[in-house]
């Protein structure tokens, strides 16, 4: 008893200590600005010191070795990464992608990825060469370097070098594994989105639609697919893809249904559900299924599922509702009354998001037919 009486005690000292310790740097804070300030600018001072000494140490005649060259790069990707602008070194960091020592061509891959923007001065492009043939490298962790770099910030001089070559990998070339075309699909849609006028969607299509019916080595892979259709759907004409429903269709039922996936791609027991998100976001684009095909069969029974089941995932059951929102009632009015039921559960919680994307699909489906939505007037009221 007198022991516990002790530790209270203990403890009450302690928390009278932290609040005035707290209060005092409180204090400190509001009356010792200059402090502050002083310290901001010592900072800045010291970087500056540092940049102009890396600065010289590039420019100078004399030659730097192997370790000084990425020391002094890996300190301007930290200096760049604290917040302080670098507006030099990419020359740099192509010396030391031309490099054949891993090692070097690491870090310049890596400091370039970062380092170059629209903005700097210096221009990647002397290292387009040296990128290009690391694209046809015979090692995939080379080209997979290559292709994250240039892909991250899709510099235009870059891009207007290399597009071809990453093109190639990602649509055409029969040798690339499927980690690096799954890098290339990646690249390849960053590269599309920002310079849409480079490439032709149509030339696409088919590759695209090869992809969806082979047997997928892994769901990584198929994500990626399916992010390029998804992505190129968005920026152009989807009807060249329509080809591609009922491939898009079978593969959700094969996730969703039969639990073909492996282990490590679920989520909290739900099969790939980042990938089932993508394939009704990709189904949105297309018509609807013909009645009394297979194609409008399975995706009935995937639709039924993914609704009467209680996801842990909500971005299945929300892109559920938008695709049946898109379909305009295909599916019959059981289904539309289902998602109206829960919708009606999830503008009623406490939790903000839940609500507002309840209230965002409700709004949807007053486009289509019937009223059933006035049952919820109340609750839309209240939240």
């Amino acid at each position: 008893m007198r022991m516990g009486m002790i530790i209270i005690s203990l403890l009450w000292r302690c928390q009278f200590a932290y609040l005035k310790i707290l209060k005092i740097n409180q204090v400190m804070s509001t009356n010792m600005r200059g402090l502050n300030t002083f310290i901001t600018d010592i900072q800045e001072k010291r970087v500056e010191k540092e940049l102009q000494k890396i600065r010289g140490k590039f420019t100078s005649q004399k030659g730097l070795a192997s370790y000084q060259k990425k020391k002094y790069v890996w300190k301007l990707l930290y200096i760049n990464i604290l917040g302080y602008e670098v507006d030099f070194g990419l020359q740099a960091c192509a010396f030391l992608i031309n490099s054949s020592k891993f090692s070097e061509k690491y870090t310049g891959y890596v400091a370039t990825s970062i380092l170059v923007s629209e903005k700097t001065h210096d221009s990647p492009t002397q290292a387009a060469h040296s990128i290009r043939v690391d694209l046809q490298s015979a090692y995939e962790i080379i080209q997979s370097f290559a292709l994250t770099m240039v892909g991250t910030q899709a510099p235009q001089e870059l891009v207007n070098a290399l597009h071809q070559d990453v093109q190639k990998l990602a649509l055409t070339e029969p040798r690339s594994t499927f980690h690096v075309r799954k890098k290339a699909f990646a690249c390849l849609l960053r590269m599309y989105r920002k310079y849409q006028d480079k490439f032709q969607p149509s030339q696409q299509a088919q590759v695209i639609y090869v992809q969806l019916i082979q047997r997928y080595p892994t769901l990584g892979f198929m994500t990626a697919v399916t992010s390029l259709l998804v992505g190129t759907c968005q920026l152009d004409n989807p009807s060249i893809f329509e080809d591609c429903t009922p491939k898009l269709i079978n593969l959700l039922h094969r996730i969703a249904i039969q639990k073909d996936s492996p282990v490590d791609y679920n989520y909290y027991a739900t099969p790939a559900p980042w990938l089932q998100v993508k394939i009704l976001k990709a189904l949105s684009f297309f018509s609807t299924p013909p009645p009394s095909t297979d194609s409008h069969r399975q995706l009935t029974e995937c639709l039924t599922k993914i609704i009467k089941k209680k996801n842990r995932n909500h971005g299945i059951l929300f892109e559920a509702a938008n695709l049946i929102i898109t379909y305009n009632g295909a599916f019959g009015m059981e289904l539309k009354n289902d998602i109206l039921k829960l919708l009606g559960i999830f503008i009623s919680v406490k939790e903000p998001n839940l609500r507002y994307l309840g209230l965002e699909t409700m709004c949807k489906f007053v486009k289509l037919a019937g009223d059933t939505q006035e049952d919820h007037l109340n609750t839309i009221f209240k939240s």
